[in-house]
């Protein structure tokens, strides 16, 4: 009786391990790549969130309130606090705020601003009709004042006015219109 024996085989991979293999090395990549683009990103953009934290401005004056607001991309919205005998504060100083102060808080978003009598601006009615400078004063809080002029000039239009346009002044001040 004869043996014969042949020699060892090899085993073959299969093609299966191999995609298998490379799907992996593929997988890593792509996850490698996803991980650095992220970090660039952070990096690019800071990181910088949509929210802020709301600073506390209680008081501080309107207008410096008004520009820390806006420093910390939100906007403010003053309400104006009628006197108290009790409280004498000084004028337009910042009584409370809301939302809280250190809030977080979507960027651009509305604070109000309670002031102990606030300033508004007094707006621009020159060359307005003298009814609708009188909505558009009303419209912002103020009273106003008719004064018919002599002079010559276009007919039930505003000519001059005092205080002038742009100016600051505490709400229901009134305004002083020169009308033909």
């Amino acid at each position: 009786m004869t043996i014969t024996s042949e020699p060892p085989v090899a085993p073959v991979p299969h093609a299966y391990a191999s995609s298998r293999r490379s799907r992996s090395i593929v997988l890593g990549c792509a996850l490698v790549l996803a991980a650095v683009l992220v970090a660039a990103a952070v990096l690019v953009f800071g990181g910088k969130s949509a929210h802020v934290r709301v600073p506390n401005v209680v008081g501080m004056q309107q207008t410096s309130a008004v520009t820390t607001l806006e420093a910390e991309q939100l906007r403010a919205k003053v309400v104006n606090l009628s006197h108290s005998p009790a409280v004498s504060p000084p004028i337009g100083m910042v009584m409370s705020e809301s939302p809280v102060p250190e809030k977080s808080v979507p960027k651009h978003s509305v604070v109000q601003l309670n002031v102990f009598g606030a300033s508004y601006v007094v707006p621009n009615v020159l060359g307005l009709s003298a009814t609708a400078a009188e909505v558009e004063l009303t419209t912002a809080r103020f009273n106003y004042r008719v004064v018919a002029s002599t002079g010559v000039c276009m007919r039930n239009t505003v000519e001059s006015q005092r205080p002038a346009g742009g100016t600051m002044t505490n709400v229901w001040t009134a305004v002083q219109i020169l009308v033909c």
